[in-house]
């Protein structure tokens, strides 16, 4: 059983339960419902299978044909499309807040949100996506204003809501990707240029935290351009499956295809045809191998400048090595021996030349064999 969810803020919810607002073809955006999740699935002619990838919060954006209804989930934004009304889910501890914001004055098809500070992603998707709605329905009804359709069936024959419903929030979409590929071409071209003066530890940690969200961003806009070539090759068997408006079936009928299905076909592709988020991959793509490239010659020069680091520690401990044996051998030198030779000048002169020869030997030789196995790297 439906009820004005809303209204009822005392009584407690079961878990179960599904909370929509629900916007109908002529404009009109009605008080939050609640229904059981039994009762939606059965409304909305779907299966309890798609209602869970629809309530889904994990996973890109995901638009899906589903028999008789059109189901969207990106962002934590979810909408139920059908030919007469559009559903859009919400989460129960925001519903009350976000309804008093979701309200309409039907006489004029204008929404009107206050903002907040606190608003999240989803309730801004669904306030762009109810105000296009609206707007979108507001300047067909002036254009089909002249032949005066009053009925659901005769609007539906001309444009069918299902498309006006997805026009808008593809427009919403599309207008997100927009804005967060400004943000991410921006930022790139920072931190392109940070590059390009200096190279360090945390100029490479937001080097590699730009790549990973930047292979996100192309991994959405992919899932989402697979979304719509999915739901291009469905099209024709989703309008097909269903009579006009307004005309039940006859069992023992021969179902002829209606000739508005192809039009709606067409127009359906129409308009998937005016989205298409390869431009936008391509462009990334492009962004990525600019990072992948610059990412290359900065580990490069981070690996040059460490190898030297170790070029020079190996010297230093072949000097050390050299200096260690100078003193291992004068103080084998200063030994007293019985026949007191080690306090003679000449033999003085003589260990001071050994020791001298030996110490210089020793760094000459390290040395040329650092270089040989530097000249290895």
């Amino acid at each position: 059983m439906r009820f004005d969810a809303f209204r009822s803020q005392g009584m407690k919810r079961p878990q179960m339960d599904v909370y929509y607002t629900e916007i109908s073809w002529q404009g009109v955006i009605g008080p939050g419902q609640l229904a059981s999740r039994a009762k939606f699935c059965h409304d909305k002619k779907i299966r309890l299978k798609d209602l869970r990838l629809l309530e889904s919060n994990f996973g890109s954006t995901s638009v899906s044909l589903q028999q008789e209804s059109i189901m969207i989930n990106t962002d934590g934004f979810r909408a139920l499309i059908n030919e007469d009304s559009v559903a859009i889910l919400h989460d129960p501890a925001l519903a009350y807040n976000e309804h008093q914001q979701f309200q309409a004055n039907n006489e004029h098809q204008q929404f009107y949100a206050i903002k907040s500070g606190e608003e999240d992603l989803a309730f801004s998707r669904r306030r762009e996506f109810t105000f296009n709605l609206l707007k979108a329905i507001s300047n067909l009804r002036e254009v089909e204003r002249s032949a005066r359709i009053e009925d659901k069936s005769a609007y539906a024959v001309e444009y069918p809501f299902e498309l006006l419903a997805l026009g808008s929030i593809l427009d919403v979409i599309f207008a997100s990707l927009e804005q967060d590929l400004h943000a991410m071409r921006a930022s790139n071209g920072v931190l392109l240029n940070t590059l390009e003066k200096e190279i360090s530890s945390k100029t490479m940690e937001k080097l590699l935290f730009s790549t990973h969200q930047l292979q996100n961003f192309i991994e959405r806009c992919r899932n989402l351009q697979k979304c719509l070539d999915k739901i291009s090759v469905q099209a024709k068997t989703y309008f097909q499956t269903r009579g006009p408006p307004g005309s039940p079936k006859t069992l023992g009928e021969p179902e002829e295809e209606p000739a508005s299905s192809e039009v709606h076909h067409q127009d359906f592709l129409t308009l998937i045809d005016q989205y298409s988020a390869e431009e936008i991959t391509e462009e990334l793509e492009i962004m990525m191998r600019e990072l992948r490239m610059k990412e290359d010659n900065a580990n490069l020069v981070l690996n040059s400048n460490q190898l030297d680091l170790v070029y020079v520690g190996l010297k230093l401990e072949v000097l050390t090595v050299g200096f260690t044996l100078g003193a291992l051998l004068t103080g084998t030198f200063g030994m007293n021996l019985k026949s007191g030779a080690e306090e003679t000048e000449w033999a003085f002169l003589i260990a001071a030349a050994v020791i001298v020869t030996a110490c210089s030997a020793a760094v000459v030789v390290g040395w040329v064999y650092v270089r040989k196995i530097a000249r290895n790297f």
